[in-house]
């Protein structure tokens, strides 16, 4: 079981830990308006790539346990994770740079596309996923980024700003026994 709240929910962390979830990541949440109209660079991610290797050794998942935001919730990464995200036309790249794109279209998510970098050089990255929003018709791009001072800097620096909520975004996990059998 995996729930995050903001990390100055001091009440929503405190019943976090009293039953029993613990902190996994710390995430902060960021967003930017998209430029005019023009073609982006993000194609469906080949997969005749290893994938996986590019994923476990990226600077990302290792600042953030592991985790990446799709739909607005956060997943475990691993190699049958990645796969079906894969075949489910979420994973998009270019050059080296590799990307969970979310398809949420629920209320105000309309307006925004969530793209979640993956691999490759961040400023690379979010400057091509305004790009991508737009040739989508999107108004803004939305990501959530491990809660680490470098990587947030390089988000600013592309013109990124934080969001109202999720400045600190600390995401706890719980594991729960397995399912009766029937």
């Amino acid at each position: 079981m995996r729930l995050w709240t903001a990390a100055a929910n001091e009440a929503g962390v405190a019943t976090f830990r009293k039953n029993g979830l613990r902190e996994v990541a710390r995430f902060t949440r960021m967003d930017a308006e998209v430029p005019q109209r023009s073609p982006s660079r993000f194609v469906p991610f080949r997969a005749e790539e290893d994938l996986w290797s590019r994923a476990r050794s990226s600077e990302f998942l290792s600042r953030s346990g592991g985790y990446v935001s799709y739909d607005y919730g956060f997943i475990k990464v691993g190699p049958d994770v990645l796969a079906a995200l894969e075949r489910s036309g979420a994973i998009l790249g270019f050059d080296a740079q590799i990307a969970v794109v979310s398809g949420s279209s629920e209320g105000y998510v309309e307006r925004a596309l969530e793209v979640e970098p993956l691999a490759g050089d961040l400023a690379a990255l979010l400057a091509e996923a305004r790009v991508l929003a737009a040739e989508r018709g999107k108004a803004r791009v939305e990501t959530f980024l491990p809660h680490d001072s470098a990587l947030l800097g390089t988000a600013r620096g592309a013109g990124f700003t934080n969001m109202e909520w999720g400045q600190e975004a600390i995401l706890c996990e719980k594991p729960l026994g397995s399912a009766p059998s029937a």
